[in-house]
């Protein structure tokens, strides 16, 4: 089934104490290059990548190296001081199979201390294979993953008394459970200056809202007074046409 999308998440401990399997590197070799994201914690990279670095992207190069063509550490458990407040989940990407092309970059979002994560990381695993199956790249289904543990672990975060389930809630739709994407992108664009406020006022409706790729395009709409149109030039353009 060439379409098929597996996410592997190998889970070597539960949260409560016990192993959970005894196979070894040699035992997972075979299925490493049927695995399409693997989604280990920092403590079960350590023992894939058969290191004891807590550098995660050295941890992810390595296992990508073992045939994974995807892998995300999630954060949890990571000890830096550097992300004492925050949660840090790393993603190493092979965006395409055939160049090899690969890059990387970190999902960002406050801690949520909470005695409630029993089953947190098989339903990170189990979201992440949703959100793939319902058409996601995985850039945008690791964020909507994240969001869905983050609403999850805020659901119990003010009770400590007791260790209790994960959460496992509806979709996520409230901004505050998003993380923040951190790439080179991302880094290169964070000083760009936001769109100015087009003065819209609340519920007020736009009408036809026009989006189109082309100055030709554009110089046809202007004259059919419109109240709004988008042009997405994403091609270095040859001529300019003006009005």
């Amino acid at each position: 089934m060439p379409h098929l999308k597996v996410v592997y998440d190998p889970v070597g401990q539960a949260s409560v104490g016990g192993k959970l399997s005894t196979l070894n590197i040699d035992d997972l070799t075979p299925l490493f290059p049927l695995v399409d994201v693997i989604t280990p914690n920092l403590l079960e990279a350590k023992k894939l990548a058969q290191s004891d670095s807590s550098e995660v992207s050295l941890l992810a190069n390595a296992i990508h190296h073992l045939g994974v063509k995807s892998i995300v550490i999630k954060g949890g458990h990571s000890d830096r001081e550097s992300s004492a407040a925050h949660c840090i989940d790393y993603c190493l990407e092979n965006s395409d199979s055939s160049a090899q092309k690969l890059r990387n970059y970190q999902l960002r979002s406050s801690r949520i201390e909470t005695s409630y994560s029993h089953g947190g990381g098989c339903s990170y695993a189990t979201a992440l294979a949703a959100f793939t199956a319902h058409g996601y790249l995985l850039r945008d289904a690791l964020t909507l993953t994240k969001a869905f543990i983050n609403q999850g672990l805020s659901w119990h975060k003010h009770k400590r008394a007791y260790y209790g389930a994960f959460e496992q809630l509806g979709w996520p739709t409230n901004r505050a459970y998003f993380p923040t994407v951190n790439d080179r992108t991302s880094q290169k664009n964070s000083l760009l200056l936001a769109f100015k406020n087009l003065g819209i006022s609340s519920g007020r409706k736009l009408g036809l809202y026009p989006v189109v790729d082309s100055l030709e395009w554009l110089k046809l709409l202007l004259p059919l007074g419109l109240e709004i149109i988008q042009i997405r030039l994403k091609t270095k353009l040859t001529a300019i046409w003006t009005a």
